[in-house]
């Protein structure tokens, strides 16, 4: 009997330049970070849609209590495990130092540098240095492929209690504070997260257009080779 394919990592395949695409599937979620599964992940019907939508944790005490979804790669090709960030989180010191070094002065009494290995800001307005969280690494809860259940819900539970600090990241990089239900969680790359923000007229829908676009072109590429 011939032994099972080992199914690789997210890492490896994007290591040995091997294409990794979010699955359709996975593309479908409408997600908030922040707040429970029940009331922050709903299912659209199709790709482009943010009106159509099934809540993903069914109602408590059915058989299925989560959508039919949630048992599907949450990657093409099927991945073992995904090593996780987010992106406003990753950009948040660069941000700040940018923000802060223009007016910061060596001398001034509220910032704090510091001079090993290198000259550094660490603090200032009365805010510390920010650095990024320590990436997640998603794993298959069965030892098999990475599913979409597997995916949402890591990665929620990761994102909870980083909700202040990502808030703060945004509010250095954008400049305004923002509320839970203005942000969705934008899922075409999965080991880098982003956050769609949801601030102007149709800023939403045409994130899902381009949703929809993306796949269309990878599809075409897809065809090609």
């Amino acid at each position: 009997m011939s032994k099972p394919t080992e199914i690789e990592s997210f890492d490896s395949l994007r290591a040995s330049k091997s294409l990794v695409f979010t699955s359709k599937d996975m593309l479908r979620l409408r997600w908030r970070p922040f707040g429970s599964i029940q009331s922050s992940v709903y299912v659209a019907d199709d790709l482009s849609t943010i009106t159509s939508l099934s809540p993903y944790q069914q109602a408590a005490g059915i058989e299925t209590p989560f959508h039919q979804i949630s048992t599907s790669p949450a990657t093409e090709p099927p991945v073992s495990s995904i090593t996780v960030r987010l992106m406003e989180l990753e950009d948040w010191e660069s941000d700040w130092v940018d923000a802060h070094e223009p007016h910061a002065q060596h001398d001034s009494g509220d910032a704090q540098w510091s001079t090993e290995p290198r000259t550094k800001l660490m603090r200032c307005c009365g805010q510390r240095r920010p650095y990024p969280p320590a990436p997640l690494l998603v794993q298959s809860a069965e030892g098999g492929f990475v599913t979409v259940h597997d995916f949402v819900t890591q990665t929620h539970e990761w994102l909870q209690p980083l909700r202040k600090d990502i808030l703060s990241a945004m509010e250095v990089t954008f400049g305004r504070v923002y509320s839970d239900s203005q942000l969705y969680l934008a899922l075409i790359a999965l080991d880098n997260l982003m956050l769609v923000r949801d601030e102007r007229p149709g800023q939403v829908e045409r994130h899902w257009e381009r949703v929809v676009d993306h796949v269309r072109r990878r599809e075409a590429e897809i065809l090609r080779k």
